[in-house]
């Protein structure tokens, strides 16, 4: 017999984030060169699809 309504169970797990990886330390110059890097393969792309 399947259940007519839903019902309730209560489940908490706690998140436990992972460690970061040694060499996964970035400065805010090396993002901003990606990221400035990203923009110009994103302005290459829209200027071949248009």
């Amino acid at each position: 017999q399947l259940p007519r309504e839903l019902k309730f169970v209560p489940f908490l797990r706690p998140y436990k984030a992972p460690p970061p990886a040694p060499d996964a330390e970035r400065t805010p110059e090396i993002i901003e060169a990606e990221i400035k890097a990203l923009e110009a393969a994103m302005e290459k792309l829209v200027l071949i699809t248009l």
